[in-house]
């Protein structure tokens, strides 16, 4: 005679599983119970929704970061063209030499 096995247990891995109702099975051993009339999608679906507004968020504290670390002009040095004393040909071939 060959006697159907009841399915494991997802919480403590004993084969106490039985059926409560059309859709809901309950552990005898340690009480888990599940609805299986709810698919799988709706659980999904918010797992993927947090997913995308993680990854969005670290983008944008990546992006922050980056612009508040370089910054695209350096103000605090100026070079006025009037003032900046110019090399002479002899002291560049004089550093060319060397």
């Amino acid at each position: 005679m060959n006697m159907a096995r009841a399915p494991e247990c997802p919480r403590c891995g004993r084969h106490t599983i039985v059926q409560q109702s059309e859709s809901r099975w309950t552990c005898l051993n340690c009480n888990f119970s599940k609805d299986l009339s709810k698919p799988r999608s709706e659980e999904s679906e918010s797992s993927g929704f947090f997913t995308a507004v993680l990854l969005a968020g670290v983008l944008v504290a990546v992006m922050v970061e980056v612009a508040q670390g370089a910054p695209v002009s350096d103000r605090s040095v100026s070079i006025d063209p009037w003032t900046t004393p110019a090399l002479t040909i002899g002291q560049i071939s004089v550093s060319i030499d060397r």
